[in-house]
């Protein structure tokens, strides 16, 4: 009788054993830490309003006042809104910034004073921008072009933009400019971007 409950004590050990073996280990690390909310959150074009969510460009929310959610955060509300409700997309609400004129800046006093000689050097027509040794001829183009040659120096423009110094090397009459991260570089632009995307203006790296 002794060796049968020790037979059957063993069976359950072993039992025991090789189902605490089989049983996953749970590692408890740190506590949860909830996402940081966003100053923007459930804005229109801000980030996503659902909570476990930090998706950029929110547009879609039930009605426009919101709150607004990114495109895949709201197919799967609505799978669940009652009612037949569903979000729709706002992107049409959102107001469209209107591009600055070159002239906006010029005539800007609040803007640096190199900006604005180069923006009004590169909006001149080319011809205003080689005078000649020949006055008179300079004079009937003047008339023709209804606009003074430009007699000083050629101006050289730098700037901050993504945190890297860049040459601005061209300018249009529309606020856009083109720059190149080669600072030695008269011409040859490496992008297109807004006077708005620049900062740090300098005649000097």
């Amino acid at each position: 009788m002794g060796s049968l409950v020790r037979s059957v004590a063993r069976a359950g050990a072993r039992a025991r054993s090789a189902k605490a073996a089989s049983t996953q280990t749970i590692v408890i690390g740190k506590p949860h830490e909830p996402p940081v909310i966003k100053a923007d959150k459930g804005l229109l074009g801000g980030s996503c309003n659902r909570t476990a969510c930090q998706a950029p460009g929110a547009t879609w929310a039930e009605d426009a006042n919101g709150p607004y959610y990114c495109r895949s955060c709201a197919w799967q509300i609505s799978r669940w809104m009652r009612g037949g409700g569903r979000l729709v997309d706002m992107k049409a609400s959102m107001p469209v910034p209107e591009p600055r004129h070159c002239d906006h800046f010029i005539e800007d006093p609040a803007q640096p004073e190199c900006l604005r000689r180069f923006l009004d050097y590169n909006r001149l027509p080319a011809a205003a921008k080689y005078p000649t040794k020949d006055d008179d001829f300079d004079a009937g183009m003047e008339a023709h072009l209804g606009c003074p040659m430009w007699r000083d120096p050629v101006p050289v423009l730098f700037a901050d933009h993504a945190g890297r110094r860049v040459r601005v090397v061209m300018a249009s009459r529309f606020g856009d400019v083109g720059i190149t991260t080669h600072l030695d570089a008269e011409s040859g632009y490496d992008q297109r971007v807004a006077v708005e995307d620049l900062s740090n203006f300098a005649e000097a790296p």
